[in-house]
């Protein structure tokens, strides 16, 4: 069974999946040392550095990247170049709220379901996709309810181990760390997470903010659990099965690249009345210019302090992190 590899919350593993191909989220290890890595002048690491993962890893036979913004794009005409492994550009439409922009998810989905039959997976029936879309709504549904209880690092592993090795079996993967280890979730002041994707080296974020007195309540990184599909819907109706998909990554993931991206804001304030956060760490990648411009406007329209923290190729990750929630920290002794 050929592997396709993602890194973005908008491709939906259950669509591969149902196309008789593996899914697997793609985590780079880190974000690189610089050169070494290729060009990084004007160019995300977090993008350059998932890129490179799917073009260096021999067990990936394929990639599926997105258009959110023009970091990814770039990265991934790099990767294609210097790569003879199928690379599929989904285009996700920035105009969230406009006339055919639901019609144009379902359209792109469409187009990669033929890619992936190309590749040599076969075409979905509706039941089938349905219910792969099933199993993949009650894994996320039970590991949301068991990252509740549990230290966030934990919690953010279960979830890619989720994205990595798919719902099945009656002990599947994603949930072995979490019986295995066991640990209670550390009480602390509630921090919520937000911004750009981690690397499997950035779980030290939520390392630090548990040694700090802080307890993660909410992982919104961009691939992190709090950014998972919508559960799924009822599906007594007629709609197709790429609409249910729109329903349960377009209509409902919250990431500043929608336009307006007021979704993001309207998300956020319910989560904070839910979840009764008294801070926010704010994580972005140098050159990430969306998670960057949301900045000013977050800390003008959050009613909790914010700290952002920069992410490069080659910094000393843990001194960084640890000033930044020191920072944060302080601000809420």
């Amino acid at each position: 069974m050929k592997t396709v590899a993602y890194s973005c919350p908008f491709v939906p593993p259950e669509w591969i999946a149902a196309h008789g191909l593996r899914p697997r989220l793609l985590v780079p290890a880190s974000l690189g040392t610089g050169a070494e890595s290729g060009p990084t002048a004007g160019l995300c690491a977090f993008a350059r550095a998932a890129a490179q993962a799917a073009v260096e890893d021999g067990a990936i036979d394929a990639y599926v990247a997105t258009s959110l913004c023009d970091q990814r794009r770039r990265a991934t005409e790099l990767a294609a170049r210097h790569s003879k492994k199928p690379v599929f550009m989904l285009h996700v439409p920035a105009a969230c709220r406009a006339p055919g922009a639901e019609a144009m998810y379902i359209a792109e989905l469409q187009r990669l379901g033929r890619f992936l039959v190309r590749l040599g997976g076969k075409e979905p029936s509706r039941d089938e996709l349905i219910l792969a879309m099933r199993r993949y709504s009650v894994a996320r549904a039970s590991l949301a309810a068991t990252s509740a209880t549990i230290p966030a690092r934990q919690a953010a592993e279960a979830y890619w181990n989720l994205c990595e090795n798919g719902p099945a079996g009656d002990a599947p993967p994603w949930l072995w760390a979490v019986q295995r280890e066991g640990k209670p979730k550390p009480p602390g002041v509630p921090i919520l997470l937000l911004g750009g994707p981690l690397t499997r080296e950035g779980l030290v974020v939520l390392d630090c903010i548990e040694q700090a007195g802080g307890c993660v309540v909410v992982n919104a990184t961009e691939n992190g659990p709090a950014t998972a599909a919508a559960p799924l819907p009822p599906v007594h109706t007629k709609a197709s099965g790429a609409q249910f998909l729109m329903r349960t990554y377009y209509r409902h993931i919250p990431h500043p690249f929608s336009r307006p991206n007021d979704w993001l804001y309207e998300w956020l304030a319910a989560t904070l009345t839910k979840c009764h956060a008294r801070g926010i760490l704010f994580i972005r990648h140098v050159w990430c210019d969306l998670w960057h411009a949301e900045l000013a406007r977050l800390k003008a329209c959050s009613p909790v302090p914010v700290v952002d923290l920069d992410l490069a190729a080659g910094d000393d990750t843990a001194a960084r992190v640890g000033g930044r929630v020191q920072a944060l920290m302080e601000m809420l002794a």
